[in-house]
């Protein structure tokens, strides 16, 4: 239930914001991250690409769909799929997230504020598959490209996982990302 309604959200979400887009856009994320549980020691993460994900080594690709002829506001679907295997067990680690971006300026040069909601989901091979609410925000500046071709952007973001069975082992990340977006 849970699945199908984030699904139903970002998809509505996608939809509408292509009514009034420029040029949606693709790209990834790479980065820092340093993971802090409530309990037992921190994690760090350098990823190329990054999603962010608590999911720990899920890649990051990110669609956007500006909203309105400013394109001052944006929606955004990050997400990775990563799968591993070895001696016949296997895991997979899933990250859905889907954010609203809002640039203060129309300027090639903006400074930026996001938020968004998702979820991570990990399971595997004798393991018991899991599957965590995800909320955070972050801060950045983007630089368009010249003729519209697309952006650069880096943010300092926070994201907060909600472990769904027991919350002592909810955790907080908090990330240096840096990224691209090639409009379509």
């Amino acid at each position: 239930m849970k699945r199908s309604l984030f699904a139903a959200l970002s998809l509505s979400l996608l939809l509408a914001s292509t009514q009034t887009a420029h040029a949606a856009s693709v790209g990834a994320n790479f980065g820092f991250t340093h993971f802090v549980p409530k309990q037992g020691n921190g994690l760090s993460l350098i990823g190329l690409p990054n999603s962010n994900s608590l999911a720990l080594f899920a890649p990051g690709l990110r669609v956007t769909m500006p909203i309105g002829p400013e394109s001052q506001s944006a929606v955004y679907l990050d997400g990775g799929l990563s799968t591993m295997s070895a001696s016949g067990n296997s895991i997979h680690m899933i990250a859905l997230l889907v954010g609203y971006e809002y640039a203060f300026s129309t300027n090639p040069s903006a400074p930026y504020v996001t938020v968004g909601v998702g979820l991570n989901s990990a399971g595997g091979s004798g393991l018991n598959s899991v599957t965590d609410s995800v909320f955070g925000g972050g801060l950045g500046i983007r630089q368009r490209l010249a003729n519209h071709h697309g952006s650069v952007r880096g943010e300092i973001h926070v994201d907060y996982e909600l472990d769904s069975k027991n919350s002592a082992n909810s955790l907080t990340a908090i990330g240096l990302k840096m990224g691209f977006d090639l409009d379509l």
